[in-house]
């Protein structure tokens, strides 16, 4: 087995994510979210080197493709985002736009919009 360490910043955007999901959405989701996320972080324990390496946007950084990417490019800057069909649609914006989520100072641009693989 291989330790598994979560940083200060990925700790600090766990807990950021849980607050959002939690004013947006509910406790219970943003709980159900943020802990499927740190399962999925502690089974890296086990297989550490599971996904792709993509160490073009941050050197060591793994994905593991649950989604297809289906317009647009990998984000290269803090301030891009991908997104869901179903959330361009919700936004009402293309790839391509700005969007600006709860928090205004947050504001992203939509660089990319995916699907679940199947």
């Amino acid at each position: 087995m291989y330790p598994v360490v979560f940083t200060p910043e990925a700790e600090a955007q766990l807990t950021e994510l849980h607050r959002y999901i939690a004013e947006a959405g509910s406790p219970s989701i943003a709980a159900r979210f943020t802990d499927a996320i740190v399962t999925y972080c502690e089974g890296l324990a086990q297989f550490p080197l599971r996904g792709t390496s993509r160490d073009e946007i941050r050197p060591g950084l793994r994905f593991d493709p649950k989604y297809v990417l289906v317009d647009g490019r990998a984000p290269r800057a803090a301030n891009e985002t991908l997104v869901t069909a179903a959330a361009l649609d919700r936004l009402s914006v293309r790839v391509g736009d700005g969007a600006t989520p709860l928090d205004p100072k947050r504001a992203v641009i939509v660089i990319r919009s995916f699907s679940r693989r199947q």
